[in-house]
């Protein structure tokens, strides 16, 4: 193919690509201008989701990056601030609204760091680990929300209806729900079959830390890619909170050591307390008898850490307990261990110090 067949063919491409582009944006500013309805708010925010999305990849792809960021932040002041509705559910509208923000701050992230890729400068001040971290923020708590509905006393019911409301019976529209497929002009479902579907969408709702992990590692790759590193160090800080809650004790320990050690190193004080008090127990839990020792040591320091005064007793047994031989207690009364655990790791402890 010869020069003026490649110069024409980008000029046919970049005539289609501006065209669709006006009426993505046309689009996007009727799904701003048109009026909410509650049952019919997810749908609203799908569509309008992937409009976004497509503005901006062709905002970088035609090197408009401003425009872009532009864009993403008209997306966030539109939707990201309505109220999350109340169909199904109250509890369930609210996990899905965070979901969906979550899932539009990580794509777009996605759209920056391809844009990046291909050539695009950013900066410590506008650059993809931003959205990285306010995606793993939404995702957080849609974790938190989550949670608190599966230990609700409120929730629906326990049958999961047969056949399952969430599998569409028909053909159905970028967004729409599958159980209502079959109403026309938008109305609602029977009140049994909503019934059904509110049902199989608790069943379905359950943590997703994995994701938020994945998130937090990305963010904390790319501040430090941009030499962020309060921020990077921050990442940390909530990549310990994220393994401890899925009970990967050692990485959580990894990362609450080295960052004790951050924060020493500049004099930061305040956060080391609770960073102790984390470390402590995941030591206590994967049987590192030298961390536990060097950590219980640090909490002596009432003149830096007055809070410890409480614990103070009780660490101090522990440290004669291990020169003794012998495994020490729970170093803290509210550890959330069980009987069990503590009989497990106590033993491991013992184990390791007749070993060594």
């Amino acid at each position: 193919m010869g020069n003026a067949a490649i110069a024409k063919n980008r000029k046919i491409y970049a005539f289609f690509c501006f065209k669709y582009f006006r009426h993505y944006k046309l689009a996007y500013q009727h799904c701003t201008e048109c009026e909410i309805i509650d049952s019919e708010l997810f749908e609203l925010r799908a569509v309008a989701g992937l409009l976004n999305y497509k503005i901006c990849q062709l905002s970088f792809l035609h090197s408009a990056a401003l425009e872009a960021l532009a864009q993403q932040r008209r997306h966030s002041t539109a939707f990201f601030y309505l109220p999350p509705g109340s169909y199904p559910s109250a509890a369930i509208a609210s996990i899905e609204h965070l979901l969906w923000k979550g899932k539009q701050c990580s794509l777009f992230a996605n759209l920056f760091e391809r844009a990046v890729m291909g050539g695009l400068v950013a900066v410590s001040t506008q650059h993809p680990g931003m959205y990285l971290q306010a995606a793993a923020y939404y995702y957080r708590q849609a974790n938190e929300a989550i949670a608190a509905l599966n230990v609700s006393p409120q929730l629906s019911g326990s049958i999961y209806s047969n056949p399952d409301p969430l599998i569409p019976t028909a053909d159905i529209f970028y967004g729409q729900r599958p159980w209502r497929t079959s109403t026309e002009n938008g109305s609602l479902s029977d009140p049994e079959t909503e019934k059904n579907a509110l049902i199989a969408l608790e069943s379905r709702c359950s943590p997703n830390h994995d994701r938020c992990i994945a998130l937090l590692s990305s963010a904390m790759s790319q501040f430090k890619k941009y030499k962020c590193l309060r921020m990077q160090r921050y990442m940390m800080l909530l990549l310990s909170d994220e393994y401890l809650v899925t009970g990967q004790y050692v990485k959580a320990l990894q990362f609450a050591s080295h960052l004790i050690w951050e924060f020493r190193r500049e004099g930061f004080i305040q956060p080391i307390a609770m960073l102790l008090l984390r470390a402590l127990i995941c030591a206590f839990r994967v049987a590192d008898v030298k961390e536990f020792m060097s950590l219980s040591i640090q909490i002596l320091n009432l003149r830096t850490f007055p809070t410890f005064a409480s614990i103070t007793e009780q660490i101090v047994a522990n440290i004669a307990l291990i020169r003794q031989g012998c495994p020490p207690h729970v170093p803290v009364p509210h550890a959330n261990m069980s009987s069990a655990e503590v009989h497990y790791f106590s033993h491991f402890v013992k184990l390791l110090i007749y070993l060594t």
